[in-house]
């Protein structure tokens, strides 16, 4: 979906110092659960510790950027999509 002009997103180059983020989305559901979100931001770390290269015992600290929902004309949640950014 096209971000509505004058709205910005994390890295857009008119931002000046770019936000890095990293995006999880969990697998479709006619009814999620709890476990969905978590399987969102898991997905989203190990985007993450891929990227950054991280080993074990290292640690870095994560801000949840956004969180988004999918549903259909019921009130379920079908997807959950969850972005991680640099804490900061």
């Amino acid at each position: 979906m096209p971000i509505p002009p004058g709205l910005r997103e994390p890295g857009d180059p008119r931002m000046g110092n770019a936000i890095k983020c990293y995006e999880g989305i969990s697998e479709f559901r006619h009814e999620s659960t709890a476990e969905s979100l978590h399987e969102a931001i898991q997905a989203a770390a190990e985007a993450a510790v891929a990227d950054k290269d991280l080993q074990p015992g290292d640690m870095v600290d994560f801000e949840v950027h956004r969180i988004q929902i999918r549903v259909s004309g019921n009130p379920n949640v079908k997807v959950y999509r969850v972005e991680l950014s640099d804490a900061g």
